[in-house]
């Protein structure tokens, strides 16, 4: 039998990829995909752990898999956010190498 805190912390844990990915999606941003634990491997955990047994085992991989998969997604939301914004404020003059002929830079 797996300690109750585990329990809880996986269980939250395995939520965090995808709140993750609808925080991007929620802003605009699409919504990033991917990441060492995702979707496909948090259910593998969750099979390994009814066939073997061990919970503590599985639910500490199955926590810790989807920590760093959010993070690694948080990550990469940050990264579309800046270039987003970076996108917005520079404006379409120096995404094609400067201000059309006859204007001055903003």
């Amino acid at each position: 039998m797996a300690p109750f805190a585990l329990v809880v912390a996986a269980a939250l844990a395995a939520t965090l990829p995808s709140w993750v990915a609808l925080a991007g999606a929620a802003a605009g941003l699409g919504r990033v995909q991917g990441g060492p634990v995702g979707k496909t491997e948090r259910c593998l955990v969750l099979a390994l752990l009814a066939g073997f047994g061990h919970p503590a085992v599985f639910l500490s991989v199955l926590a810790g898999g989807s920590a760093l998969t959010a993070a690694v997604r948080l990550a990469r939301v940050a990264r579309w956010a800046r270039v987003a914004r970076w996108a917005i404020t520079a404006g379409p003059a120096c995404l094609a190498g400067g201000p059309p002929e006859g204007e001055e830079e903003r």
